[in-house]
């Protein structure tokens, strides 16, 4: 009965530590987003960035401004008003983690690509130069718009990159991806990340589960 209870006391303490530890885990893991609405329309993306993120050069601009600019109407783009952001300036949009992420997202709207069709986007996430998280714009699902519009996202441990890429896609069952190398081919708003929680945090869970197993061995 004694050793039932001396494991049933250790179990205890292990369940309160494990606890406590996932608890520290999910506060440090939190989403974090970037919506542009703070600048200027005419304003650079690549001021946008925000702790944590560095992105590449694009412009930041409002609904009306982007109606004026495309000749598109843009109600019901994928947008939180009033701004998002038109790869005007790069074809391709870059997103760089200096503390790298579990998850990636972003809503796209892919424009007419001069040729009767839409351009869709293809949605990187890379690790140390390796892909690790793949997305690309269904160019038949329509949104609200009127125009191919989608959340695009990506899971992966320890995403350090994503970029967002105007391609035309070919081929059925592992298609192939072609890139357009042109501006003002898709528009972006309302990004979303979540940090990889520090490595302390798993360090101190470690910690106590050698404590706990130490004081189980002393008794």
């Amino acid at each position: 009965m004694q050793v039932r209870a001396n494991f049933g006391r250790g179990f205890k303490g292990l369940g309160m530590i494990l606890s406590v530890a996932l608890g520290l885990l999910g506060g440090d893991a939190r989403a974090l987003g970037l919506d542009f609405d703070a600048l200027a329309s005419g304003s650079d993306a690549a001021a946008a960035s925000t702790s944590g993120v560095t992105l590449g050069t694009n412009l930041v601009l409002s609904e009306t401004d982007a109606q004026s600019l495309t000749g598109f109407d843009v109600t019901g783009w994928a947008t939180t008003e009033p701004n998002g952001v038109l790869n005007t300036y790069e074809p391709v949009q870059t997103f760089v983690f200096s503390t790298p992420v579990s998850d990636f997202g972003v809503d796209v709207v892919g424009l007419p690509d001069g040729l009767g069709g839409y351009t869709a986007v293809l949605l990187q996430a890379f690790r140390a130069g390796s892909l690790v998280g793949i997305d690309v714009l269904d160019t038949g699902l329509f949104g609200p718009s009127g125009l191919p519009q989608q959340r695009l996202v990506a899971n992966g441990f320890q995403i350090d990159r994503v970029t967002l890429t105007p391609v035309t896609v070919s081929g059925e069952g592992l298609p192939s991806f072609e890139l357009v190398d042109e501006t003002t081919t898709f528009f972006f708003d309302t990004v979303s990340f979540t940090p990889v929680p520090e490595p302390g945090t798993a360090l101190l869970l470690v910690a106590g589960l050698a404590s706990l197993a130490a004081a189980r061995r002393e008794k």
